[in-house]
């Protein structure tokens, strides 16, 4: 019986990269949209992030571009 769970551990481990979140969404803007100060141009575009809670960094990018 231990040796199950130790091998349902071991695949449990192994698989958790593959149910961790994706940090980044492409998406497209039909019209031009503006962000504060910063206009983002029509068309597609990259939105990654990193942090948690009220500490997020969103970055935005077109044709690698930020």
């Amino acid at each position: 019986m231990k040796r199950l769970s130790t091998y349902a551990l071991m695949l449990a481990l192994a698989a958790a990269p593959s149910f961790a979140a994706k940090n980044s969404q492409s998406l497209n803007f039909a019209t031009p949209v503006k962000a504060g100060a910063n206009e983002i141009p029509a068309g597609d575009c990259k939105v990654t992030w990193s942090g948690t809670g009220d500490s997020v960094q969103v970055t935005i990018a077109e044709n690698g571009k930020s």
